[in-house]
């Protein structure tokens, strides 16, 4: 992928050096450290940040699967380094209806991903995220359990609710926060989707301490 991108030679060996250096780091610093990156990023002219964008997205799908990190990782760099835009201009929905069923993916990915291997503390997870939102909670949506998240449903999900309104958006965040925090602790998995989730439909997120 690096050979067939606008990657000088030299660059090339350097950045698979880096592979080995950066295999053992602790799941907890990989995100921020990837967060410290943006800025120098950010200094790329338009068409190295469409190379940087192209070799990250084409690494990502090398194989054919993707990983929840991979994915976070995505996320995290597309959304940073495309062109901003005014948000305020692109509000679609003001009402739960249309993006009803995104917002019960993004919770499902949530407590899925916060209890791997635990269906019934998963269940218990999800509902606690929608009871936040009665629109949705009074409909008793159906929970199920997915061991291998879909990270494409989850990804078009995000997309559809950034064009909802920002009371929405708000609404989201804070039942997605409940859904993480239902057991008391939050994972690393848990933190760092809540950042990408927050990130995607500009809305802050209050800070947090994960536990491994």
């Amino acid at each position: 992928v690096l050979q067939r991108a606008i990657v000088l030679q030299g660059n090339i060996e350097e950045t698979t050096s880096f592979c080995d250096l950066i295999t053992n780091l602790p799941q907890d610093i990989r995100l921020p450290l990837v967060e410290l990156a943006i800025p120098s990023l950010r200094s790329l002219t338009g068409m190295e940040k469409r190379n940087f964008l192209m070799v990250i997205n084409s690494l990502i799908t090398a194989d054919n699967k993707v990983t929840f990190f991979e994915f976070t990782i995505q996320w995290m760099i597309n959304k940073l380094l495309s062109e901003t835009e005014d948000m305020s201009s692109k509000v679609t929905f003001f009402s739960y209806a249309p993006v009803g069923l995104d917002i019960l993916i993004i919770l499902r990915a949530l407590a899925c991903a916060g209890n791997v291997g635990n269906e019934e503390k998963a269940r218990l997870a999800f509902a606690a995220g929608v009871a936040q939102i009665p629109e949705l909670a009074g409909k008793n949506p159906d929970f199920s359990y997915e061991e291998n998240i879909a990270f494409l449903q989850v990804s078009n999900a995000l997309k559809q609710l950034n064009y909802a309104s920002f009371k929405i958006k708000q609404s989201v965040i804070d039942a997605c926060a409940h859904c993480a925090f239902a057991d008391k602790t939050i994972t690393i998995t848990e933190a760092d989707l809540l950042r990408v989730i927050s990130l995607a439909m500009n809305c802050p997120l209050p800070p947090f301490a994960p536990v491994q």
